[in-house]
């Protein structure tokens, strides 16, 4: 067995070596696929932090490997370069990054990165996080953040890149193409870990597995995966789970996973006739052909990603996931871990424009309204009357004293009701139906901190991926993470960036994110009869959150959509 070949290797190998080359400080780890050189960066005169870049840890996802299920790397000869980082899986050109986060692409993408603290015994095992990135399943790289002070807080930080778009998830509802590669490649990168962090002084049954939107949404479907079962025993979400509109592909539903398989291969020229040998033609083309084709398919449709996770069991196959997201909820078909679950107090602000600050007109609301109902109900085949929806929306939101008539307020309005359906509720709704059978520790949280240094408009509030440059240690590296995000960092910054940090770790170390109040907070759990969420603005504060009577409408919403009938609680969302 691979696993006890690897172990016995690591008992009588797993040593490192500290040299200097060039001027820089070189570090060796000896793991059973070979050596590899990563650098020693020093954070002050008495601690460091080490990293290893560009890790393989599965077999290049291509040729006959493609549209496959990963398989385990091969060994290397000599000493590895883990020094510079790897190629990001072939995706749209992002413009919302710095110069430094510039990555070529290539189909030769899965490589994980690992950030290691300073330890003094070399038998030293500490709790690892898994990165898992977002990027709405065909954008992101693990590359993008400096995991350097997180890891100084005595974790081990491994990064992970995996399959996007037609490549991670063409799914043509059959044995020929299941779908669902990106999200092999995830466990792939996990079992790896198991078998290989302790080379690099990470305890492998210590995995806490932690991801943003739709990084986020790939760890909910983890722990609802028989596949990733006992692969970890943590998981953090921030803004994205597995009840997310916009996470699954469903069978039967708009964009359906066949018929997008199918255009795609229609653009590229290919027989779509059978599965079997329109899979051996989509084989035989380049991958970024394929990558630029859906692109244009993605914004052909202008909404959710059209190619993302699909549950196979709806088309006869036994993969990833044994049933919907919805249905494994309920009938407590998931890992039985604590988790962590948040989200931003403005999430859908991100990218929405209003140059003058002169709000909505109310045919404005009104068109994004009926935008987000047919999108998410009408054009998905959920069973709802979607003309009610988008009235009792339009009365919950909009309709209301103060706010109607009032174009900067329906603006906000509209924000909040994007943020409630995509983010809030959702989470809420799963959190939910997960403590009616998870005995473990389910932390919520909701960020609501705004840099006095912010550089967007002060409407926009705190929009999604807001806390990653706090959660990733930028302003206590002094690490400028996003584009125009501030003009400098603040103590503020600082101290919330420490907060967060000590928490996540803490979290990973014991399941517990504050064994000890950090900034005089305690964070309690959420329960079904303690409704209660931490907030993480200018202070630490634990509040009451049952959620407000709009996120309410969307959680009894979704659960229409997605079971016909409202449940969760005492059977009772409200």
């Amino acid at each position: 067995m691979i696993t006890m070949q690897w172990s016995m290797v690591l008992v009588l190998c797993a040593l490192a070596m500290v040299s200097v080359v060039t001027g820089q400080q070189s570090v060796e780890v000896t793991t059973p696929f070979g050596a590899v050189r990563g650098l020693r960066t020093a954070l002050d005169h008495q601690s460091y932090v080490d990293t290893f870049f560009k890790i393989p840890y599965a077999k290049p996802p291509i040729g006959d490997l493609r549209f496959k299920v990963p398989e385990h790397p091969d060994a290397w000869s000599g000493v590895r370069d883990g020094t510079q980082f790897g190629p990001q899986c072939p995706q749209p050109i992002d413009t919302y990054v710095l110069p430094y986060q510039v990555f070529p692409q290539s189909e030769d993408c899965l490589f994980l990165n690992i950030y290691r603290p300073q330890v003094t015994d070399p038998d030293t095992r500490l709790p690892v996080m898994v990165w898992i990135h977002g990027g709405a399943f065909f954008m992101g790289t693990g590359n993008r953040f400096n995991w350097t002070q997180l890891a100084a807080n005595g974790v081990v930080v491994v990064t992970v890149d995996y399959r996007l778009g037609p490549l991670g998830f063409l799914c043509t509802e059959d044995g020929e193409s299941p779908g669902n590669y990106g999200l092999y490649d995830q466990v792939m990168a996990l079992k790896w870990v198991r078998d290989v962090i302790s080379a690099f002084n990470g305890n492998p049954t210590n995995v806490t597995i932690f991801g943003e939107s739709a990084g986020g949404a790939s760890v909910s479907l983890l722990v609802l995966s028989r596949e990733a079962r006992g692969l970890f025993q943590r998981a953090i979400m921030e803004s994205g789970v597995s009840l997310s509109p916009w996470t699954m592909s469903y069978r039967g539903a708009f964009p359906e996973p066949k018929a997008q398989a199918v255009e795609l291969s229609t653009r590229l020229g290919c027989d779509v006739t059978d599965s079997a040998r329109m899979l051996q033609c989509l084989r035989t083309k380049d991958a970024q052909e394929i990558t630029n084709v859906s692109i244009v398919m993605e914004q052909a449709v202008g909404t959710v990603p059209i190619f993302r996770p699909v549950a196979e069991t709806t088309f006869g196959q036994f993969g990833f996931l044994v049933a919907n997201p919805e249905t494994i909820l309920l009938n407590n078909w998931f890992s039985d871990v604590p988790t962590l679950r948040g989200f931003n107090h403005d999430e859908a602000a991100l990218g929405w424009q209003d140059k003058n600050d002169d709000g909505f007109t109310l045919d404005e609301v009104k068109q994004k309204v009926q935008w987000l109902v047919k999108t998410y109900f009408s054009r998905t085949g959920f069973p709802v009357a979607s003309d009610n929806v988008f009235q009792e929306a339009m009365d919950l939101y909009i309709n209301q004293p103060g706010v109607s008539g009032d174009p900067r307020k329906m603006r906000d309005a509209v924000v909040q009701m994007y943020t409630d359906l995509e983010f809030s509720a959702p989470e809420m709704l799963e959190l939910q139906l997960a403590t009616q059978h998870n005995i473990q520790p389910q932390y919520l949280y909701r960020f609501t901190y705004r840099s006095q240094n912010r550089m967007t408009p002060k409407w926009q509030g705190v929009v999604h991926v807001d806390e990653l440059p706090y959660v990733s240690g930028a302003p206590v590296g002094g690490i400028q993470a996003l584009p125009n995000y501030v003009s400098s960092w603040t103590a503020d910054d600082i101290r919330v960036s420490r907060d967060f940090m000590t928490m996540w770790s803490n979290f990973a170390k014991n399941g517990d994110p504050t064994p000890s109040p950090v900034d005089g907070a305690k964070w309690l759990p959420w329960t079904q009869n303690t409704s209660q969420l931490l907030n993480i603005g200018s202070t630490l504060r634990m509040i009451s959150y049952p959620g407000t009577p709009q996120q309410a409408f969307w959680k009894r919403t979704l659960s229409h959509a997605h079971f016909g009938t409202t449940v969760g609680g005492s059977g009772i969302i409200g």
